[in-house]
């Protein structure tokens, strides 16, 4: 937790591939595994995860070696930056596997729930000693952790005499789509997060304020994930 000028800032970029999901994904390998022990599930976990950029290479140095599972991430060509890809593509460990896909992160992410709701694949998988699982965000397992740091957060600065007993703090979170200003309350109410928007063009308020989805690749060049300002499933 860093301060400066005037606020404090939770520095998430130091695990393995300098992203803000690692912390997250660093773990749930390992809470997969645990359960799956203790649920005497004997079958090998395939993790299927479509990224954008960031989780997918976070998802792959987790379970790399990580006996027990496989794990498969599909990513858009050329629809991550330079950096994640070679990141991705460049993984070691023998049960990690990177697909690149013709299309933009919808197709990838779409291609994966279809395949987690056919059943009759879910059979085969099943007899050959196989079941499929997720790096997501629908995992509880990468949610958890995640939450993890808000509370964090909270503790150190009432340690320090920063704030006082059941003192309110504001989260602030830069977002890629939701419209700016969305607040929730976690931890009985005392954190609230803002989530705010950075991007010059969000899809979801052109949707609302245009009835219509329009993209501008042109001025949003210099952002990590370009490809998931791209939606072509409207009823997402």
């Amino acid at each position: 937790l860093f301060h400066a000028d005037n606020a404090y800032y939770l520095e998430l970029f130091h695990g393995k591939t300098i992203a803000f999901k690692d912390m997250a994904l660093s773990i749930l390998p390992y809470l997969l595994t645990v359960s799956a022990k203790k649920n005497k599930v004997t079958n090998e976990i395939v993790i299927l995860t479509a990224t954008s950029g960031d989780t997918g290479k976070a998802a792959l140095a987790g379970f790399a070696g990580v006996e027990g599972t496989k794990i498969i991430v599909f990513y858009p060509k050329d629809g991550v930056s330079p950096i994640q890809e070679r990141q991705m593509v460049t993984q070691k460990g023998d049960n990690t596997h990177v697909i690149a896909v013709h299309g933009n992160f919808d197709h990838c992410q779409t291609g994966v729930k279809e395949i987690f709701s056919n059943k009759e694949l879910g059979r085969e998988l099943e007899k050959a000693g196989y079941q499929f699982s997720s790096a997501n965000s629908i995992n509880i397992g990468r949610l958890i952790p995640q939450i993890v740091y808000y509370v964090y957060a909270y503790c150190c600065l009432y340690k320090n005499g920063h704030i006082k007993k059941d003192e309110k703090i504001n989260g602030v979170i830069y977002n890629m789509s939701p419209a700016p200003g969305y607040k929730h309350g976690i931890i009985n109410n005392n954190i609230n997060t803002i989530i705010k928007q950075n991007l010059k063009h969000s899809l979801c308020l052109v949707f609302m304020e245009n009835l219509d989805f329009k993209y501008h690749p042109e001025e949003n060049d210099d952002y990590v994930c370009p490809d998931i300002m791209i939606v072509c499933d409207r009823k997402h």
